[in-house]
């Protein structure tokens, strides 16, 4: 499969249209491949990510390397560069204090894993989703791969997480964790069953703003709103409670938007995270409430799980504060484990303690201004009575679920790669309006503006 994936991938490009061929390419690899790696001396691994990347870099350069001449970065990429080269920093820095592990070639292949999993689907989706067509095509590409899988998850509900064993001859990840509320939670070809979960509620979320936003009546030769009923199911039946609860407000964000005729839920969902990730970090603030939050919402046992992942994010944070606070651990682990040999190694959930304690604070920057950055300059220009418009609905929901992605790495560490190009395509829709707003207000300018003007009548009116 991973060397038949070669041909399959060229197959695609020979009779998609390129753009298409890199979407379909992304949603099929990242959903059929096998959790599986070769291993090649001097270089980097041969696995389900570089696969996606590399292979499909390839395809690109030898059918559209025009196009790709034509390509120019602009600041906006910046901080996802520097999420890539982090590691680099991060080997070297740590070369003399720790480890010979760390050095100018562990980094150098480290940043070449990141760049396979963030930097090259962010870049295919700079180079070709450049517009709301191109972004309703992502989506409706993320609506069939969820339904695509509806039929896996049903079969793994019913008979346990077996497709990966059945095709492939193993079960990719630890058979404890698909147990969930005495039956099974489906896990199919992803790493986990949460992954699945979360890329269940991303379909289901898509279907269902494209359905109420009117931007597309029927897929597949079915009508969008019969789509969405199965697709919501699943998601439920999938049995993660972040991911459900992402559901309700990824539907809810719609009405609210609808009824403001703003994006600013969307701005204050965005800055919650780097908000949640200071106070964390700090420790100013414990995480108490949180645990009862959802030890009233799901049960005691959620609340338990949550309570583990608190406690081991304040050993990290502690640990990095204390020795490393800017670069971090580096690569190997070493952040996991503190002078105390009496204590377990701290087991991290969420991508930004596993970033914080692997980069530090520099890299905890990168990462989370490369991720929301595209979204929040995207939301900050479009119109607000626009944004659910049919024809600019897809770009607006990519920005919402960049921001629900972000909040899901709070607490795990999933990365698809089509939401990374989302990403890619929402900073090439962004850097286009901030260009052709460049000498009009901006959304902040014109609240300001709005307030005053009515202050001034209210004043007018009382006179």
């Amino acid at each position: 499969a991973m060397m038949g994936w070669i041909a399959v991938s060229l197959i695609l490009f020979l009779i998609l249209p390129t753009r298409r061929a890199v979407i379909a390419g992304t949603i099929i690899s990242m959903l059929f491949l096998p959790i599986h790696e070769y291993l090649f001396r001097g270089m980097i691994e041969y696995n389900k990510v570089t696969a996606c990347s590399f292979v499909l870099l390839v395809w690109v350069v030898v059918f559209d390397w025009r196009k790709l001449a034509t390509f120019v970065p602009g600041l906006i990429d910046l901080p996802m560069l520097c999420w890539c080269l982090i590691p680099l920093a991060s080997s070297l820095a740590n070369h003399e204090t720790i480890s010979d592990h760390y050095g100018f070639y562990d980094g150098l292949t480290s940043s070449l894993r990141q760049t396979a999993m963030w930097g090259i689907p962010y870049f295919f989706g700079r180079l070709y989703i450049n517009d709301a067509r191109a972004a309703r095509d992502v989506v409706i590409g993320l609506i069939l791969g969820g339904v695509i899988y509806i039929p896996f998850c049903l079969y793994e509900l019913r008979f346990s997480p077996q497709l990966h064993n059945i095709v492939y001859g193993f079960h990719q990840h630890s058979w404890f964790q698909t147990q969930r509320g005495g039956g099974w939670r489906p896990t199919a070809f992803l790493d986990h069953g949460l992954m699945l979960a979360l890329w269940m509620t991303a379909a289901s979320m898509a279907a269902f703003w494209l359905w109420q936003g009117k931007t597309l009546r029927s897929l597949v030769w079915m009508p969008i709103w019969a789509l969405v009923v199965p697709l919501v199911i699943t998601s439920i039946l999938c049995k993660s409670a972040l991911a459900a609860l992402m559901l309700v407000v990824g539907i809810g964000l719609f009405y609210v938007i609808k009824l403001v005729k703003s994006p600013l839920p969307l701005l204050l969902l965005i800055l919650f995270v780097p908000t949640y990730e200071i106070l964390r970090l700090s420790q100013v603030w414990n995480g108490n409430d949180l645990i009862v939050a959802a030890e009233n919402l799901f049960g005691p046992d959620r609340a338990a799980s949550l309570t583990v992942r608190l406690y081991n994010e304040d050993r990290i944070s502690d640990r990095v504060l204390k020795a490393k606070p800017l670069l971090g651990w580096g690569t190997w682990g070493t952040y996991m484990t503190d002078e105390d040999e009496e204590r377990e190694n701290a087991i991290p959930d969420g991508a930004w303690v596993v970033t914080v304690g692997k980069f530090g604070i520099i890299g905890l920057i990168c990462f989370t201004t490369a991720i929301i950055l595209p979204a929040f300059l995207y939301l900050i220009r479009v119109p607000g009575k626009r944004s659910l418009e049919p024809d600019v609905l897809p770009v607006t929901f990519l920005a919402m679920f960049t921001s629900l992605f972000m909040i899901d790495c709070l607490m795990n560490f999933f990365v698809a790669p089509l939401y990374l190009l989302g990403i890619g395509g929402l900073a090439s829709i962004a850097s286009a309006l901030v260009k052709h707003h460049a000498r009009g207000p901006s959304f902040f300018q014109f609240i300001t503006w709005r307030l005053l003007r009515r202050m001034h009548k209210h004043h007018d009116a009382h006179q």
